[in-house]
């Protein structure tokens, strides 16, 4: 059974469609990439995925949920979780308060009280910030300024934050973005292992990454979708390497 389907999803600005009629099928405990170029409609998709803009028409589906008039907490809440293409992270704060605050929400006034001595609030907590840490690798830096990191490091804390929340599927927006070569195999290896416990539904504009780590990807253009399918019938698509690889294929 999908984990995220999508049925004709349409967003309308005035008269100009910025997505059309999008139809996901977003399986359980695989990568999903959504690619195209700027302005095919990727970031609208996700906002509407997550609630952060209304659909204009269609439905959305999440764990077997109609999820289309509900706003952003109240998807995050059945298990639905976002990284953003901007770090948003607060950089004078430790690592593990990161994770605290969006382990407890930040819309919640709890979020806030991260510093409280409550044993309420470290039970609370404590499973979900262990998680995230031990996850991305941070369990030696949990104490550092979050300010200290490098830029890799922050985008890396950034997926915790979103891991903190424990959702059933995490949308990822160009995790890469602005990264080092360096860095780059660090935040790939780890959302490639995330679908051992979730769901990913990924944009990124690095072809190389999307063809190495995901399961099914979905070409967009001119807010459609253009074609859909594994890697390799991705990269030996005519339409897609004319579009997006230089008309040129590779070795499979």
């Amino acid at each position: 059974m999908s984990i995220l389907t999508t049925n004709r999803l349409t967003k309308s600005y005035g008269e100009f469609k910025a997505v059309t009629d999008v139809n996901l099928d977003v399986q359980p405990n695989t990568l999903h990439a959504v690619i195209g170029p700027n302005g095919a409609g990727k970031t609208t998709l996700f906002h509407c995925l997550t609630g952060v803009q209304r659909l204009t028409s269609g439905r959305i589906l999440f764990d077997n949920k109609e999820i289309s008039k509900l706003g952003p907490e109240k998807r995050s809440s059945l298990g639905m979780s976002r990284s953003f293409q901007v770090t948003s992270l607060f950089l004078e704060m430790t690592v593990r308060e990161n994770l605290q605050i969006a382990a407890l929400g930040v819309s919640s006034i709890d979020g806030f009280r991260f510093w409280s001595s409550s044993a309420s609030t470290v039970k609370k907590t404590a499973a979900a910030v262990d998680y995230a840490l031990e996850t991305t690798g941070f369990e030696n830096r949990a104490e550092t300024i979050a300010g200290d990191l490098s830029h890799g490091q922050q985008r890396m804390l950034e997926v915790g934050m979103a891991l903190a929340q424990q959702p059933k599927l995490i949308l990822l927006d160009e995790p890469t973005s602005g990264m080092g070569v360096d860095d780059i195999p660090m935040i790939s290896d780890l959302v490639r292992r995330l679908t051992k416990d979730i769901t990913v539904l990924l944009i990124e504009h690095n072809m190389g990454i999307v063809l190495e780590i995901s399961d099914k990807i979905t070409v967009m253009q001119l807010g459609q979708i253009l074609v859909e399918g594994t890697p390799n019938q991705i990269k030996n698509d005519q339409r897609v390497r004319e579009a997006y690889l230089g008309g040129e294929t590779e070795d499979a």
